[in-house]
């Protein structure tokens, strides 16, 4: 009986503690949308590079990529790899800040803070479809991207310049 015990409490501890371990994460390159895709990678660093969120780690770790040889471009850059690998507008950069100051809003995580990495997968989404609009510009279109793009970098700078800003005391 006590070898019969000593059995199922072994087993127990296994089940519990298997049951209690964190669950393996999938390596990035095995998720089916990179696994079939894995220029999306580089193509989702490049907008979040544009909007400000890239780390700077990860965009000099993929700067080590010499990815200039691994696609053979001229640029040297990661960046500019990705835009001639890709074939990407003198304008996308653009496409980019608009979609993103437009609509920063409804990406956000639970904490209510910007995801950057969720807009850019939407994005990059939305690029590659049939028939895509992203970084086509109708007349007048282009200007007036521009001038939203200025306007919500001058918002934003007026904001860091508020919260920098000590604030007095009340009496």
């Amino acid at each position: 009986m006590k070898t019969y015990t000593a059995i199922v409490l072994l087993l127990l501890s296994v089940v519990i503690g298997v049951a209690q371990q964190e669950p393996k994460k999938m390596a990035t390159l095995d998720q089916p949308r990179y696994k079939e895709n894995p220029i999306y990678l580089f193509f989702e660093s490049y907008i979040q590079d544009v909007i400000g969120y890239l780390p700077e780690e990860k965009s000099d770790g993929i700067q080590e990529l010499n990815l200039d040889k691994v696609f053979d471009t001229k640029a040297k850059d990661w960046r500019g790899s990705i835009r001639e690998t890709l074939h990407l507008s003198e304008t996308i950069d653009i496409a980019i800040l608009d979609l993103w100051y437009r609509n920063r809003e409804h990406f956000k995580d639970d904490a209510g803070k910007p995801d950057p990495v969720w807009f850019s997968e939407i994005f990059t989404d939305k690029y590659i479809e049939d028939d895509s609009k992203v970084d086509v510009w109708g007349e007048g279109a282009l200007e007036a991207a521009k001038a939203r793009i200025l306007e919500a970098k001058k918002i934003e700078e007026q904001n860091k310049a508020e919260m920098a800003t000590p604030r007095k005391p009340s009496d």
